[in-house]
Order: C-alpha cells, then structure tokens, then sequence
C-alpha cells in the first residue's frame, strides 16, 4: 500500500514539472524523516532509475528522443548533433567518408562522360565533312559531264620495273698534262650509284678527287683515289652511293697526273628504276 502511493506521488510529481523534489517541498522532508525504507532513488519502484524509469529508462525518449539508450549523455549529444539514433562517432565519420568519396566518383565519371561526348562530337564532325567532300567532287564531274567534258584521271602508279644501267661520262675536250677536270651530267631516269669504271688505258694517268649526287659528295676522305682502283679488272670497289633523281647533277672531279693531255672516260653502273 505504501509503495503504491508513492508510486502515485512519483507520477505526481513527474507529470507537474518535480518542482517539490528538487526545492525540498514540506511533503518530501516529512517522508524522509518518517524513517521509512522508500528509498526514492535506489528503492522498489526506483522512480528515478528504477523499473518505471521515468527519467532515464524505457521512457527516456521524452526527454532525448531514443530508445533503449545505455548511456543518455551520449544519446543526447548524438540526438543533438546528428538528429538519428547513431552513437557511435565512428558510424558519422564513416558516413562522411563515404558521402567525400562518392562525390569523388561522380565528378570522375561526369568527366568521362564529358571526353567521350567530344570525341563522338569530333568523329561525326570528320565524317560529315568526308562526306561533303566527296559530294563535292562528285557534283563537279557530274557538272563536267553535263557539259561535255569527260574527266580523266592521272595516278602516279610509282616505279614498276629497277634494272641495272650504265651511265655514261666523257669530257668535252682533253685534260692538259698536271690540271684537274670535271664532267657533270644528268640522267634520265633515278639510278642509284653502285660502281665507277675507268678503262684501262687511261686509268693510270687520272686520279679521282671527288663523285657529288646533287651537292653531297660520295667520298668520306678529301685525299684523291688512284684511277686503277676503278679499272675494269678491279675487285671489291663497288659502291653504295646516293640516288640520284631525275635531272640531278651528278659530278665527277678528276686531274691528269700523266704529263700529256688525257681525255677523261668513265662509266656509272647502278640500278635504274622506270
């Protein structure tokens, strides 16, 4: 019966605001000083933490908005802070994290999205004018026909055919006795040096000085070649000279070192292309 009551005066002075309780109202000293084992704080209906829990237990989502929170400190920091149910501070700092790195994807994604976007911009852009132009060109041999004229079409088909060809050198007039010479000649179709011949008879009395491709000279040494290494009975004197194109000069500096006047003779062998 006793606790009964005071189970009624604990509700009672819950439900008005429990200004006597904390003030030291009349009713309460009376109580504590009738000797009895009520025990407000630690007793049977425990009505500060007690079965009822009025301030902290199974109802103490009147005062924090949270159930079954062990510790209400925390849970009210956490109510305050994050508006949820979280207690841990980990649980927030992992939200964080996460909601940090999925921006992170989004951005990186919109740029992908974004490069491959002008790359399919470029590539029609190139096919829409590949294709104009070749509208074009068909709109003018359409035009070209209309009015009689049958265009033809040139095509550079490239050399087809490479033998081996001489190319011939001789001097406009003898070389005196002690002086040096050249010949300068051009060919007709592109030959590329492999070999230079001097007859035999004369060989002995020249000595070559220098062979030019256009203005690159074949030698790597500025000091004359004795005109025998080029005889016809020589061995192991073929070349790997320049090509030389169609109307490019090709030179042959020599001197007479004989002591009569010699007329220069000479021969190019290499492939030709046609």
């Amino acid at each position: 019966m006793r606790q009964h009551r005071l189970h009624d005066l604990g509700n009672l002075i819950v439900t008005t605001a429990g200004l006597e309780l904390l003030s030291g109202a009349d009713d309460i000293d009376e109580m504590f000083a009738s000797g009895s084992d009520l025990d407000l704080f630690s007793g049977a209906d425990q009505l500060l933490f007690g079965n009822d829990q009025l301030l902290f237990g199974a109802d103490a989502d009147l005062l924090f908005g949270a159930n079954s929170i062990e510790d209400p400190d925390l849970a009210m920091l956490s109510n305050i802070v994050s508006g949820s149910d979280i207690v841990d501070p980990i649980d927030i700092a992992g939200a964080g994290l996460d909601i940090i790195g999925a921006s992170t994807t989004t951005a990186r994604q919109r740029a992908l999205a974004a490069a491959a976007a002008k790359r399919k911009k470029a590539l029609a852009l190139r096919n829409l004018l590949a294709q104009r132009k070749k509208e074009a060109a068909q709109r003018r041999l359409q035009g070209m026909a209309n009015i009689g004229i049958q265009p033809t079409l040139a095509v550079n088909t490239g050399y087809t055919k490479a033998r081996v060809f001489p190319f011939g050198f001789q001097a406009d007039a003898p070389t005196p006795a002690g002086q040096p010479g050249s010949v300068t000649r051009r060919p007709q179709t592109p030959i590329k040096i492999r070999r230079l011949v001097i007859p035999s008879v004369i060989a002995p009395a020249f000595v070559i000085t220098d062979i030019k491709v256009g203005k690159d000279s074949q030698f790597v040494g500025s000091d004359p070649i004795p005109g025998e290494t080029f005889s016809p009975q020589s061995v192991a004197v073929e070349l790997t000279g320049d090509t030389a194109n169609v109307g490019h000069d090709v030179t042959i500096s020599f001197a007479n070192i004989s002591g009569a006047a010699q007329l220069f003779r000479a021969v190019l062998i290499g492939p030709a292309v046609e």
